[in-house]
């Protein structure tokens, strides 16, 4: 077998196109792949950018809706993927990326959102690993994916909203290069598929059914010589190679769940395949049932939950990039795991597979509809809320506002309840409006909780339509949090006046910034209304 037939994809430092050996052995060069080496190809990106000039550079989603991100012809590549939701964390596994090659009508990629970045289960872990890295932001995370992406007509990148609420903010960079000349004939496309089962099958009939007193449980004497019960990863038809895995396992048994073993069938081979591991760690490269999270280059173990003091019950995630070892296959491929020893394990699995391999492509299964964690939406560690304080956040489907949007976000800082409400205001005279209920009338002293950071601005209160108290400046450059200097202000005095039952409207309207700010956005955290004495 040479070289060629191995479909392998070598990518040059300086253009990522694919460097096809002759088809004869011939001296190697020792300069190929140089980053001094110059590539005949033009390189742009297609973002979020505001194209009235403002700074307003996120695009929104409503429920239902699919929104094409990229459409570009070809030959070219896409190089790196960056995209940042401010959204609810369902939103990780409701939000469906596909990407579309050449003129095919079946995607190539079709994963949900956050599985796609690593990030399964709709809680994100921050990490760096070749292909795909997690980085922090103030009230949003930033996702990012380093597969190169070739393709020879066109490349069309989508996202579908299939939840049932707006989003209101998402940015985007998708870099790419274009080339003079047609791409290599054995350069193959990237594909991407998300598959879910839940719960696991254990046989619980006939000679190969598990004993009941067996299920879930970690060391039992059986054998698996089919792997016909196995968690398939993927099914594909054509010639490629695997270069990444990522898995989730969400252990609703508890105890360590992964003597699974892979097992890699390759061009229609039987069992015992070519292929075959000895435990579900070794695949991500950690030592005997890691119980402490960590990342690499290549392998990582980014989730592992701990639920009621049991180690492992909850979600439990992982990576493996196959840089230097891609698994070819030249006909077909079915790639499994076991789910526990001999499959015993009820649990609910999910995983994306990344490779690459020839056109056309075996149509991939349908998502399925149930997406969402097995616990519902887990989160981090909740943060105390500040007593009596009227949280802005849960204000915001009755707020009203001109001249920009109000979303929840989630600073790194300490707020009530993690979150506060920010309004992305966008000039002097732009204002947002919360309705609050006073359940007795009397004088009322008003006071409330925000945020200082270098892209906030100047806010007046008007309660009623009734100015009160002084304007608030809430810039900060002092330092803090993040590139923007998030900071908590702690309660603030804005007034006091009377009140009767009911609902009243307080109304912060924007009358400038510092002219070392930013932006013009107001963060609110909550209010306090207080009877005076």
């Amino acid at each position: 077998m040479n070289i060629n037939q191995c479909l392998s994809l070598c990518w040059c430092l300086c253009c990522h196109t694919a460097l096809i050996p002759a088809a004869e052995p011939s001296a190697p060069d020792p300069f190929a792949g140089a980053p001094y080496r110059l590539c005949h190809a033009r390189t742009g990106r297609v973002s979020s950018w505001d194209r009235t000039g403002d700074n307003r550079d996120f695009i929104s989603f409503q429920p239902g809706e699919t929104k094409e991100l990229l459409s570009l012809d070809g030959p070219g590549a896409l190089t790196h993927l960056y995209m940042t939701p401010a959204a609810p964390p369902a939103f990780l596994r409701t939000a469906v990326l596909r990407i579309f090659w050449d003129d095919e009508s079946s995607p190539s990629v079709e994963a949900p959102f956050g599985d796609f970045f690593c990030a399964g289960e709709c809680s994100p872990r921050l990490f760096t690993s070749h292909y795909v890295v997690v980085n922090h932001g103030s009230g949003t995370i930033a996702y990012n994916s380093y597969f190169p992406m070739p393709f020879r007509k066109r490349a069309r990148v989508t996202l579908e909203n299939t939840g049932t609420n707006r989003v209101e903010m998402f940015w985007y960079h998708i870099e790419y290069e274009r080339y003079e000349q047609p791409l290599p004939a054995d350069t193959a496309y990237f594909h991407a598929q998300w598959r879910r089962e839940k719960l696991t099958r254990v046989r619980k009939d006939g000679p190969e059914a598990v004993p009941t007193s067996k299920v879930n449980q970690t060391i039992w004497a059986a054998t698996n010589k089919t792997g016909a019960d196995n968690y398939v990863i993927l099914e594909a038809q054509g010639a490629g190679h695997l270069v990444g895995l990522y898995l989730t396992c969400h252990n609703l048994a508890g105890g360590w769940w992964g003597e699974g073993d892979d097992m890699i069938f390759i061009d229609g081979e039987g069992w015992p395949p070519s292929y075959h591991g000895t435990g579900t760690e070794e695949i991500f490269g950690g030592g005997a049932c890691p119980n402490q999270e960590y990342a690499g280059p290549y392998t990582g173990f980014v989730a592992i939950q701990e639920q009621g003091g049991n180690t492992w019950r909850g979600q439990n995630s992982m990576y493996r990039w196959f840089v230097h070892d891609p698994i070819r296959f030249q006909k077909s491929l079915r790639w499994t795991i076991e789910h526990g020893h001999a499959n015993n394990f009820e649990n609910d699995y999910s995983s994306v597979a990344y490779w690459y391999q020839t056109e056309p492509h075996q149509p991939l299964p349908p998502l399925p509809e149930d997406r969402l964690p097995s616990d519902g939406i887990s989160s981090t560690p909740p943060v105390p809320a500040i007593p009596g304080l009227i949280e802005a956040e849960s204000l915001i489907k009755k707020a009203r506002q001109t001249g920009g949007s109000t979303v929840i976000v989630r600073p790194d800082t300490p707020f009530s309840r993690g979150e506060v409400a920010l309004f992305r205001g966008g000039k002097a005279g732009d204002w947002v409006a919360f309705r609050v209920p006073v359940p007795q009338a009397g004088r009322f002293q008003i006071s409330g909780h925000f945020a200082r950071a270098s892209d906030l601005g100047r806010y007046r209160l008007l309660v009623d339509g009734t100015p009160l108290g002084n304007s608030v400046d809430f810039y900060n450059g002092q330092g803090g949090t993040g590139a923007t200097h998030v900071i908590p202000t702690g309660e603030l005095n804005l007034g006091a006046l009377e009140l009767a039952v009911g609902e009243h409207e307080l109304k912060f309207e924007c009358v400038g910034k510092n002219d070392q700010a930013t932006g013009h956005f107001l963060a609110a955290d909550g209010f306090l209304l207080k009877l005076a004495k």
